[in-house]
């Protein structure tokens, strides 16, 4: 027992990682340690990664989720160090602030990805995103605040929340800036999503 949590010492099959699991809810726990992060199981049963737990002896420059994990959970890389962050095949949703104020700069999402949650990308240093035709929404300030964002690509038919881009892109110059939409150009958007960002004037590229 290890601070309210099972650790898990040594890499595991999943099928021992299950039964692991399982038999750490039997002792009243939620979550296990495994390698650098806390990990538990949603409501239906898939792998979800809830933290990453730095190591001060080790600084990891390269962020490794592991293959069984298909959500980031809830804050679980915020304000983190990574620079250049590619979630893998697999994973299906990105909960609230997950990488909130993250120093991200480099971003590449999966072709399995379905959904963004609020906050998720907000306060990083993103430059260039692009996102995958999986993705159905945007929550809202999902990539608010990414001063040096200069290219957005999202597909047609996608939903953008709330202010999902406000202030985006505020340090680069209009000339040097680009929004697509894929596919088509229809879009689904909430309140605002381009508010006080370069995009929000802009003529958008439909491809």
């Amino acid at each position: 027992m290890w601070g309210g949590f099972i650790m898990v010492s040594k890499e595991k099959e999943l099928q021992e990682l299950d039964d692991f699991y399982n038999n750490a809810l039997l002792l009243g726990e939620t979550r296990i340690v495994y390698k650098d992060f806390e990990i538990s199981k949603t409501k239906d049963g898939l792998w979800r990664l809830d933290r990453f737990i730095p190591n001060m002896d080790k600084k990891i420059k390269e962020l490794n989720i592991p293959s069984f994990i298909k959500v980031i959970g809830c804050g679980a890389f915020i304000f983190s160090y990574f620079k250049s962050v590619t979630i893998p095949e697999g994973i299906i949703k990105i909960e609230d602030m997950a990488f909130n104020g993250a120093k991200i700069r480099e971003l590449s999402l999966p072709s399995t990805l379905m959904e963004i949650g609020n906050m998720a990308f907000s306060s990083c240093h993103i430059k260039e995103l692009y996102i995958p035709d999986s993705v159905k929404s945007i929550g809202s300030h999902t990539f608010a605040d990414n001063f040096c964002m200069k290219t957005v690509s999202i597909p047609c038919g996608i939903f953008v929340g709330d202010l999902a881009f406000t202030r985006c892109g505020k340090d680069v110059g209009e000339k040097n800036a680009r929004l697509e939409i894929r596919n088509g150009e229809k879009i689904k958007l909430g309140h605002s999503p381009f508010l006080y960002s370069i995009f929000n004037k802009m003529n958008y590229f439909v491809s």
